[in-house]
C-alpha cells in the first residue's frame, strides 16, 4: 500500500530527510561510535591533518563528524576501513 505521508527504508537509504535521520546523530550509540573512532585516531597519533590526507576528504569534514555536526554514512565508514 503506497502511503505518500510515510517514508520507507528506501528513502532513508536514498537520502530523504527524514525525523530517524536528523535523530540518528543524537542516538547514544552513534555518539559512542564516533568517541570511539575519535579515541582510536589519537591512541594512534594521528591528527586530522594525517588523515585527511590519507582519505582525500577536507579537513572540516572530519572536524565535522568528529564534532557531531555531520553524520557519518555507514558507506563512508567502509570507505574509509
Amino acid at each position: 500500500m503506497y502511503m505518500p505521508n510515510k517514508l520507507s527504508h528506501l528513502d532513508v537509504i536514498y537520502g530523504k530527510c527524514c525525523y530517524r535521520c536528523m535523530k540518528t546523530i543524537h542516538d547514544d550509540r552513534y555518539q559512542a561510535l564516533i568517541r570511539q573512532l575519535v579515541a582510536e585516531r589519537e591512541q594512534r597519533s594521528i591528527t586530522q591533518a594525517v588523515l585527511v590526507n590519507a582519505l582525500a576528504r577536507p579537513q572540516s569534514y572530519i572536524a565535522k563528524v568528529e564534532n557531531l555536526e555531520r553524520r557519518l554514512e555507514i558507506v563512508e565508514l567502509a570507505d574509509c576501513l
